[in-house]
């Protein structure tokens, strides 16, 4: 770890993507706890103008999960997480729907999740109107969560372009990945299907629904500064392998 910090410097890279932190959860807590200090560090030392995406991963240590959440997350512009990991988050930090954690088969309701990344980009995203805050000097923007059949971007910061058009091709590049459908032109739509409802609620707080078109599935809409950007996903019905999650970020990203 150590010497990608290093190589940065010397790269000059235009983006930065930061995974395997979960990884740290086997060793003692003395070792991880030396580790999010050394990475801290080197965010810190990172300029503002090179964007940096970090990818949480799978956890189960409530401790070294809440050392990450104020160590690591408030000090990168972006993150990318599943729902299991953003429901294990608002757990150990008490925020919303914590007895969401952990999360049963079938997927966490939409409005819900709108209301735990709400509360998690406002609690430790950038705070840019108040220099007296201490998320002022905090980094992060941009979240994207995913999960089986739904994708969410949100976003409190225009740093970040094309968010609608790329969150449409990670929803539909999962799909076609896991039914090996990827050099294909045509899309096999007998492969591929949505599993949401065609109407729910995505915001009580707005009263916000969403109601599927399948010529445009994307719903947008603000919640006081924060944009939200929702979509289906093309579920592969008889999935032929298992989807990197890179895969799908690379596709948001670009």
């Amino acid at each position: 770890m150590e010497m990608f910090f290093k190589a940065i410097a010397q790269f000059k890279p235009d983006l930065i993507i930061l995974s395997g932190i979960h990884t740290l959860e086997f060793h003692n807590k003395e070792m991880r706890l030396e580790k999010l200090r050394m990475i801290r560090r080197n965010l810190l030392q990172i300029s503002s103008k090179v964007p940096i995406h970090f990818e949480l991963g799978s956890l189960a240590d409530a401790t070294f999960m809440f050392d990450i959440l104020h160590r690591i997350i408030p000090h990168v512009d972006s993150l990318g997480i599943n729902e299991q990991e953003l429901a294990f988050l608002s757990h150990v930090a008490g925020g919303p729907h914590m007895e969401e954690y952990p999360v049963q088969a079938g997927t966490v309701h939409a409005h819900k999740v709108v209301e735990m990344l709400d509360w998690l980009l406002k609690t430790f995203g950038r705070d840019r109107m108040n220099p007296n805050s201490k998320n002022f000097g905090y980094r992060l923007q941009r979240i994207h969560f995913q999960c089986l059949t739904y994708q969410m971007v949100v976003s409190s910061g225009n740093d970040w372009s094309n968010l609608a058009s790329g969150l449409a091709a990670s929803s539909r590049l999962a799909g076609r990945m896991a039914c090996n459908l990827v050099n294909q032109a045509r899309l096999e739509t007998d492969m591929l299907e949505v599993r949401t409802a065609p109407s729910f609620i995505l915001d009580k707080k707005l009263g916000k629904m969403y109601n599927f078109h399948a010529h445009n599935p994307i719903a947008s809409w603000m919640r006081d500064q924060t944009l939200f950007i929702f979509t289906p996903v093309l579920v592969c019905k008889f999935p032929m392998k298992t989807v990197g999650t890179i895969y799908i970020k690379y596709a948001l990203l670009t």
